[in-house]
């Protein structure tokens, strides 16, 4: 009898304690599912700090895209453009016929000031249909032409042409073509650095600027690669140690 009591104490107690287990493992159970669920929350808030970020970054990168493009546009439109043009009649073959020359204006056409650094003028005869060798080729020259241009400002230089032997008959004659050719390199406002082509065929049944001094006989190339403006290369060009004048 005693055994039995004691028996089902020791019952008692051990469904107490097992009702106490259930209740701590289902507590833990229950901090467990707060601590994933914290978790989560946590990593639902990295991720949009992340795509948060990635929004600002991508925000300040367009705006940083437009402020350029805006930028690249203004010194477009505000840049100084320097360019190569023969003063009229073009070519002049002078008495005796032993060389000619051809005057050429380098002007500012732009809206800002720009610095001349060198300008090269030459000539070259070619057969009929012979493409102008490109890049330009010229004789060495002692000294390169500069200058200081604002806006619509221009300054002249005249380049004499030999004609050697039979070259002078050839030129007058059209039996071959006289290309005449050059370039300006200059440096805008804005530092950067271009250069500006030029290139005419010699017509001479235009005149020979003697007889008929108003009347142009330099023509324009059908093949545009020749008359150009461009950015140059970094090293084109002999002003690479200057300062910009501002």
């Amino acid at each position: 009898m005693e055994y039995t009591r004691q028996l089902a104490v020791e019952t008692n107690r051990l469904s107490e304690f097992t009702r106490w287990l259930v209740g701590v493992t289902g507590l833990m159970a229950l901090i467990a599912i707060f601590q994933l669920w914290m978790f989560k929350r946590q990593l639902n808030l990295m991720e949009d700090g992340a795509r948060d970020a990635r929004n600002v970054a991508s925000a300040a990168q367009c705006s940083a895209n437009a402020a350029k493009a805006s930028a690249d546009a203004l010194m477009l439109a505000e840049r100084a453009y320097v360019k190569l043009s023969h003063v009229t009649p073009g070519l002049k073959i002078k008495e005796g016929k032993s060389f000619c020359e051809v005057e050429i204006e380098i002007r500012n056409h732009g809206r800002t000031p720009a610095t001349v650094t060198d300008v090269h003028i030459w000539g070259k005869l070619l057969e009929h249909g012979e493409p102008l060798p490109v890049p330009f080729q010229y004789p060495p020259q002692e000294q390169s032409p500069s200058a200081f241009l604002v806006t619509q400002e221009a300054f002249f230089k005249t380049q004499v042409l030999p004609l050697l032997g039979i070259q002078s008959e050839e030129v007058i004659c059209s039996a071959k073509r006289l290309w005449v050719y050059g370039h300006v390199d200059y440096i805008d406002v804005f530092g950067r650095r271009y250069q500006g082509g030029y290139a005419r065929i010699h017509e001479p049944w235009l005149g020979d600027g003697l007889k008929e001094p108003n009347r142009n006989n330099l023509v324009y190339p059908i093949d545009g690669r020749y008359n150009y403006d461009r950015l140059r290369e970094p090293g084109e060009g002999n002003d690479w140690g200057e300062k910009v004048t501002s």
